[in-house]
């Protein structure tokens, strides 16, 4: 597995997101790729592939691996965006800034003879002390429920070793966020700012009510558990957070994501009113042993 999925989030991150340059770069993609993959060790270089591009390349891929659709069945049309290559930088305590921007260029060289670069997010650790939690930029905890130890190898990884990844930039909507006061933020989310705890008295249209994990039974008959390694983002003038859901497969993100969007009973996750997903993408992040991608393309 890339052991990276696995650890908490890093003080600082780098996302990222690569497309094919044109059919012709398939000859050079492959050997591009390979690089890339020699040069990531899973840990502090996370890599995760689309079903577009293992397609396109000729790449055997998990049959579940598909492209980001929106739920059927729901109110909302989510944004479904498309990346063929996703590569998650996570910063060592040692490393600043300046570090991942010099490795972010190493890994552009690496692919700039078949790649183009679609967009890079900066994302960090927020009103956190330690590596173990964090809070999203409206100050709510994220990960609450985050499976940990066996648990988390159970419902984070498939039996190779693989990973799914579900990836959506949120972008929170401070205008709406500064008119609702803090029992309107608490009764949106379901939980107190301040403590954490779960608001007895949540609307059915609180965050913690559409998306309580154990409310979710998948297909294998084990609850809706994944691994949640999110991240606050921000480009200076915008600012969210960077969702990403790893997975033994993408069930239990489709089917949280289904009940958020109102499929289920019609009702809207009130997280909606207060940030909105600009982008939604899959990926599939092969296996690792030792600090090396083990995967032959």
């Amino acid at each position: 597995m890339q052991t990276g999925i696995l650890k908490p989030i890093p003080h600082l991150a780098t996302y990222l997101s690569f497309n094919l340059q044109s059919m012709d770069a398939k000859p050079s993609a492959l050997v591009c790729l390979k690089q890339l993959l020699q040069a990531a060790d899973g840990q502090r270089i996370v890599v995760g592939l689309s079903a577009d591009l293992c397609k396109t390349l000729g790449i055997k891929a998990p049959r579940e691996l598909r492209a980001f659709k929106t739920p059927a069945g729901t109110k909302l049309k989510l944004p479904e965006t498309p990346i063929d290559l996703l590569v998650w930088l996570r910063a060592t305590p040692a490393q600043d800034r300046g570090d991942l921007l010099a490795i972010s260029r190493k890994v552009k060289a690496l692919l700039g003879e078949a790649f183009v670069l679609a967009e890079a997010v900066e994302a960090f650790q927020h009103l956190s002390k330690n590596s173990t939690k964090s809070r999203d930029l409206t100050g709510f905890e994220d990960g609450t429920e985050n499976p940990k130890g066996q648990k988390a190898r159970d419902f984070g990884f498939a039996v190779d070793g693989s990973s799914f990844l579900a990836l959506q930039k949120w972008q929170h909507k401070w205008d709406n966020i500064a008119k609702m006061s803090p029992t309107e933020q608490n009764q949106a989310i379901g939980r107190n700012k301040q403590t954490n705890a779960e608001l007895e008295t949540a609307p059915l249209s609180a965050h913690i009510k559409r998306t309580t994990q154990e409310d979710f039974t998948l297909s294998d008959g084990t609850e809706g558990f994944n691994l949640r390694r999110s991240m606050p983002w921000s480009d200076g003038v915008n600012s969210g957070l960077m969702f990403a859901a790893f997975g033994k497969s993408f069930e239990a993100f489709e089917l949280q994501l289904a009940r958020m969007a109102g499929a289920d009973d019609g009702i809207i996750d009130a997280v909606f009113q207060m940030s909105k997903p600009i982008t939604g993408s899959y990926f599939w992040c092969p296996p690792a042993v030792a600090g090396e991608i083990t995967y032959k393309l």
